[in-house]
C-alpha cells in the first residue's frame, strides 16, 4: 500500500543556489530546528570540497531557507557565498549530469540529494563508495550530518554507500534544441 502524500513544507527546507557556469541549479536540504545557515553552510562547503574534483566550476550563489508549514524562502547567510569548487569549464556533457545520492527512512520516505556538474568518469550508471572517493566522502558528510539531511517524514534517512550517475532529461532535450 503506498504512503499517503506529506506536504512539502513538512520539515524546515535549506536551498542551496549554485551554478555551473551558465545553468543554475538548487540543491534542498531538509533540516530540524537546530540547524543553523552557518552549519547548512559548512555541511556544504564540504560536500562541494569532496565534489571539486570530479566537477566542473561551481560557483555557490545563496542558501534560502523555508520554515516548517511555509512555501516562502527567505535568503540566509551560509558563509560560503561566492566561494568556487571544482575547476574547468563547463562541457555539453557536465551541464546534464548529476551525481545522485539516495537513501530511505525507518518511516518508508524515498530521499534524494542531487548535485550537477559532474565531469568524473562513468564506468557505469552507479558509483559506489568502495570504487570512487569522492562518493563516499559525500556520503560520509550527509550520514554523519546530525540536525540536516532528513527525509520528508522528519526522519533521518539510511543513506545508500553509492550514488547514481544521471542525465537531466529536462536539460537532454534543452540541449538538442
Amino acid at each position: 500500500m503506498p504512503l499517503p502524500p506529506l506536504p512539502p513544507s513538512n520539515t524546515i527546507r535549506y536551498f542551496a543556489d549554485y551554478s555551473t557556469a551558465t545553468v543554475s541549479h538548487t540543491a534542498i536540504i531538509r533540516a530540524n530546528a537546530v540547524a543553523s545557515p552557518a552549519n547548512i553552510g559548512s555541511l556544504l562547503n564540504s560536500i562541494f570540497t569532496s565534489f571539486s574534483n570530479v566537477a566542473s566550476a561551481i560557483t555557490f550563489h545563496t542558501l534560502r531557507v523555508a520554515v516548517v508549514g511555509s512555501d516562502v524562502t527567505n535568503p540566509v547567510v551560509s558563509g560560503i557565498e561566492g566561494t568556487i569548487y571544482g575547476t574547468g569549464g563547463e562541457s555539453e556533457a557536465s551541464r546534464v549530469t548529476s551525481l545522485n545520492f539516495v537513501g530511505r527512512s525507518s518511516g518508508g520516505r524515498r530521499v534524494r540529494f542531487s548535485l550537477f556538474g559532474y565531469t568524473g568518469p562513468i564506468s557505469s550508471w552507479r558509483l559506489t563508495n568502495s570504487e570512487n572517493v569522492n562518493v563516499a566522502a559525500i556520503n560520509a558528510t550527509m550520514v554523519s550530518a546530525v540536525n540536516s539531511f532528513y527525509s520528508i517524514d522528519g526522519i533521518k534517512p539510511l543513506w545508500y554507500p553509492y550514488a547514481n550517475v544521471s542525465f537531466n532529461a529536462y536539460w537532454q532535450k534543452e540541449l538538442r534544441v
